[in-house]
């Protein structure tokens, strides 16, 4: 991970301009613009027009109802004054020439004036610059790493009996992501892998299954919180802090009454063969080629253990004829395998001194399948009475055993039929607390008018600024808080496989 060292607070040339009275705020725009590792590079405040930020989940639950919404990539607008050409890539004058591109790392920082208390706001890498001539301004645009998670693919070799965090952090270190703090969750996986899989759907999958949150903080670090997470409220507003314009969804927007779970217990087959190469293709003297299997049982995709690596005659044959005879060049070839959970990469060469032909190439093992998923329901009617058959399906690899699918559809049949109040609230030019809260903080409300005194996680922080940068409306969406007793919901250590090994 680098290190982006630290910033030194001063006075307010070098936060920026302040503007008009209490409650100010200063800022702090800093960038990586040489892309040392350090925020060394001074401060882009006093340039600053306008920004917008925003960050988490609109919703809390998927519009289709098949999981939790995931969390969206941050992202950040700055507006910046350009008269001089300091942002103008092409501009050779410019005190940050050539160092005027995207992918440089930025951080916004707001101080309450009043306090003199630092709120990172967002931390991530600037993915555009766009100068507009006619308003002498440029826009910087940056995105957090929730963007790397959604760009980057990644497969895993099958693991057993892995815990629901520990799986988080191998994906998070497959993509070499490791700035992270990932809650411990006893809940164990007896089979979990991963398959071309972009790093995000892997870890929301995981989420779903474990009705956890997995978001990147405002300082950059991504987190996973466990649906049981202990979280003292960081804040407690009151009616009179927020704007009048309250929004409060309906219940139609959060109510499910009808819950399926989709249970997949795993059967072990007997060992098969899991892929057969269909094709014969030549290897050059003194070659190498490196060609991917995918295990399939009855032709249908599957995970595979106890993989057998290749033995010579059995499992690959090379002769110097396509299709058999002439030379048998088995002996004089190399096959080495790496196993995954869905594949199997093959690395062959070969170290005679004329060219190969791999006749027969194949690779065998123990199929995982689940050739008989369990569907589970659970209806709440009398919730069903009032608002309509109104349906959350779970359906995850992850579930494999089926008392545990019971337990699962009761519990969110629990959490998701009654109404509950998700409020959407605003704040304007209230520093002490509009930037104190990240994502998925805890907090305690209470809005008399409204009915409301209870306590909430923040889904989602949006942020926009006024015709200064000191008149800026932070708008907050809340989610329940889910207080699920571990007791609950806990996959076992060993999930019961069948076997059907002959």
């Amino acid at each position: 991970m680098a290190n982006y060292g630290s910033f030194l607070w001063g006075d307010g040339t070098l936060w920026g301009a302040s503007y008009g009275v209490f409650p100010a705020v200063a800022y702090g725009i800093l960038v990586d613009w040489d892309g040392d590792g350090l925020y060394d590079d001074g401060n882009e405040s006093a340039y600053l027009l306008n920004w917008s930020c925003e960050r988490g989940r609109d919703f809390y639950l998927n519009a289709n109802g098949d999981g939790l919404e995931p969390v969206n990539p941050g992202k950040i607008t700055l507006t910046l004054d350009n008269t001089s050409g300091r942002y103008d890539p092409f501009n050779t004058s410019s005190p940050l020439y050539p160092n005027i591109l995207p992918g440089k790392r930025i951080q916004l920082i707001v101080q309450d004036s009043s306090t003199l208390t630092n709120h990172t706001i967002f931390t991530g890498d600037i993915e555009d610059i766009r100068p507009f001539a006619k308003d002498k301004t440029v826009q910087i645009t940056a995105i957090d790493a929730m963007s790397k998670l959604k760009a980057l693919e990644t497969t895993i070799a099958l693991n057993t009996n892995i815990k629901i965090s520990d799986a988080i952090e191998a994906v998070l270190d497959s993509i070499s992501f490791t700035d992270y703090s990932i809650d411990s969750l006893l809940d164990v996986i007896a089979y979990w892998w991963v398959n071309s899989q972009k790093a995000d759907a892997a870890i929301q999958e995981l989420c779903d299954a474990s009705f956890g949150t997995f978001f990147v903080a405002a300082d950059g670090k991504a987190k996973y919180y466990t649906r049981s997470k202990a979280v003292s409220p960081v804040l407690s507003i009151t009616q009179d802090m927020i704007l009048k314009d309250i929004e409060v969804r309906q219940p139609w927007d959060v109510v499910r009454n009808n819950i399926d779970v989709i249970v997949n217990p795993l059967v072990l087959q007997a060992t098969s063969t899991l892929w057969t190469l269909r094709d014969i293709p030549s290897v050059a003297a003194g070659a190498t080629i490196e060609i991917w299997g995918s295990f399939s049982y009855n032709n249908n995709s599957c995970p595979a253990t106890n993989v057998i690596d290749p033995v010579a005659t059995t499992d690959y044959l090379m002769n110097s004829v396509s299709g058999g005879g002439g030379t048998d060049l088995t002996a004089s070839f190399t096959v080495t395998v790496t196993i995954f959970g869905e594949a199997v990469k093959f690395v062959i060469k070969n170290n005679s001194a004329s060219t190969g032909y791999i006749n027969l190439l194949k690779i065998r093992g123990d199929a995982l399948t689940a050739p008989d998923p369990v569907r589970i329901n659970s209806v709440d009617s009398t919730s069903a009475a009032l608002y309509g058959n109104r349906t959350f399906r779970l359906e995850s690899k992850w579930l494999q055993n089926t008392n545990l699918g019971i337990t699962l559809a009761e519990t969110i049949k629990g959490l998701l039929s009654s109404a509950r109040k998700y409020p959407i609230i605003q704040f304007e030019s209230r520093p002490d607390v509009q930037y104190t809260a990240d994502l998925f903080d805890r907090i305690n409300l209470s809005i008399v008018a409204l009915g409301i005194d209870s306590a909430f996680r923040i889904g989602s922080i949006k942020h926009e600024s006024g015709n200064t940068p000191q008149t800026v409306v932070t708008t907050v969406a809340l989610e329940p808080v889910v207080d699920v007793a571990s007791v609950y919901w806990v996959f076992p250590t060993e999930i019961g496989v069948t076997s059907y090994l002959a």
